[in-house]
């Protein structure tokens, strides 16, 4: 809120009580960094979500690492999430290639929000 020419931030603890107030789940803090180092979601929203599955779900699919011929892995069972570790021709130099593929399925929008935050100066 604002008051006297100044903003007074409120500490998650508070946004947590009002949230449990209402039944809801906790505030959770996402701050996770995608390419170029951008945030992957505004800092200036809040997102709800529920947590019971209802909201959509996310596919694996078989990642191109683990169908790669040297790991021995075949199709049906190649995982969605693959992290390997390799040597080449020197031993003493190991390597670690991830992968992963997958694919956000957003089955009902109407159960999530993501409202504006708004500041009064």
């Amino acid at each position: 809120y604002a008051g006297a020419g100044k903003a007074k931030l409120i500490g998650n603890d508070v946004v947590d009580e009002v949230l449990r107030s209402f039944g809801l789940p906790r505030f959770v803090t996402f701050d996770e960094l995608g390419v170029n180092d951008n945030p992957l979601l505004s800092d200036h929203k809040l997102y709800f979500a529920r947590d019971d599955g209802s909201v959509g779900h996310t596919a694996w699919g078989p990642s191109t690492a683990a169908l790669n011929s040297k790991y021995g892995i075949a199709r049906p069972d190649a995982p969605g999430l693959f992290v390997g570790v390799y040597e080449e021709e020197d031993a003493d130099t190991k390597y670690v290639r991830s992968d992963a593929t997958a694919l956000v399925v957003l089955r009902n929008p109407d159960a999530t929000a993501a409202p504006a935050v708004l500041a009064a100066a």
